[in-house]
C-alpha cells in the first residue's frame, strides 16, 4: 500500500484492498500473514499487578502467556492470531497461539481481519489524498 502511494499509484490502493479482502475471506493466506508477534516487556507478575491496579488494559500476548503455565520472561515473544468466536469478544479473549493453528480446520476470525484491513486503509487515506493533490504552480515574478 505504501509502495503504491509512494509511486503515485494511490488509485490502485482500493484494488489491492479488495484483493486482500478476498484472500482473507477465501482463507488463501497462511496464518503467518495474519498472526501477530508481541514481545513481552513486563514480567507476568508485573502485568498482573498493573491489571489489578487498573494501570493497563489486558493484552492478548500476556493473557496467552498466563494461560500457558510456562514461565515467560520479559523479552520472550508470543505469536498469536484471533480466532472466530460466537459473539464479538475482545482480542485478548479471542487470541489463540499461532502454534495451535490447524490449516485443515481454519478458525481465524475473518471479519476481524477484514476490519483490521479497513482500519489500515483508512490510516493511509490521508496519505493518498496528499499524494494525489494537485501541485501548485510557482508564480513567475
Amino acid at each position: 500500500m505504501i509502495k503504491l502511494i509512494m509511486q503515485g499509484k494511490s488509485e490502485a490502493v482500493g484494488n489491492l484492498r479488495n484483493e486482500f479482502e478476498q484472500k482473507i475471506r477465501d482463507r488463501e493466506w497462511k496464518i503467518d500473514m495474519l498472526m501477530k508477534t508481541d514481545t513481552l516487556q513486563d514480567s507476568l507478575d508485573k502485568y498482573r499487578a498493573k491489571i489489578a491496579g487498573s494501570a493497563r488494559n489486558r493484552a492478548a500476548a500476556y493473557e496467552l502467556a498466563l494461560a500457558s503455565g510456562r514461565n515467560y520472561k520479559p523479552g520472550d515473544q508470543i505469536s498469536y492470531y484471533i480466532k472466530a468466536t460466537p459473539k464479538k469478544a475482545p482480542a485478548y479473549e479471542a487470541a489463540k497461539p499461532a502454534s495451535e493453528f490447524d490449516p485443515e480446520n481454519r478458525d481465524e476470525n475473518v471479519d476481524y481481519y477484514v476490519a483490521k484491513l479497513d482500519d489500515l486503509v483508512k490510516k493511509f487515506t490521508s496519505l493518498t489524498a496528499v499524494a494525489s493533490a494537485p501541485k501548485q504552480e510557482s508564480l513567475a515574478l
